[in-house]
């Protein structure tokens, strides 16, 4: 009577390790993030620091130092009192992005991973107060530090993004979600 049990539980065993083993190196992950935007250089001037959102798809195949991203973001700032027209005019940008992110170390470390990021994108510039909308290109580059919880992973980071053909640059800093 024990043997068969015994055989039960061996081959009980060995089915799920293949599936615990895939489970913790999932390829794919979703990313939620939020935080604040700040403003810089020219486009610093007369505009607030705002927030971020970002929401993000990405890639990284088992014991690879590299993920890719496909990335959507909205960023709002206001626009200093200074500059106000009376009302309450907001500096708006929407971008989609493809990014690269390089761990320093594995991501799945229950210390933590330093990573670098960059990508390019399309950037929506939206003006209130003028009513204009422009689509440029743009690049981002930063750094972040990921660490795994039970089930998810939490990340702080923050990147520079510059958009081509106008004065826009800003450095958003994420507090985000990976699942």
């Amino acid at each position: 009577m024990i043997q068969p049990f015994r055989l039960f539980a061996t081959v009980a065993l060995a089915a799920s390790v293949p599936t615990i083993a895939r489970a913790q190196a999932t390829p794919i992950h979703f990313s939620v993030g939020a935080g604040v935007a700040l403003p810089t250089g020219d486009f610093g001037n007369g505009i607030d620091a705002g927030y971020h959102l970002a929401a993000a798809l990405s890639m990284r195949a088992p014991a690879s130092p590299l993920e890719f991203q496909a990335e959507g973001t909205f960023n709002e700032f206001n626009v200093s009192d200074q500059f106000n027209l009376g009302g309450d005019e907001k500096v708006r940008v929407w971008s989609l992005g493809a990014n690269a992110l390089y761990h320093f170390n594995p991501p799945t470390s229950m210390a933590g991973s330093l990573y670098g990021i960059g990508g390019l994108g399309f950037y929506n510039t939206h003006d209130t107060f003028s009513d204009e909308s422009d689509t440029d290109l743009g690049w981002n580059l930063g750094g972040g530090f990921r660490y795994p919880l039970s089930g998810f992973s939490v990340y702080i980071e923050a990147r520079y993004h510059y958009v081509t053909n106008r004065s826009v640059r800003y450095v958003p800093i994420t507090f985000g979600l990976v699942f």
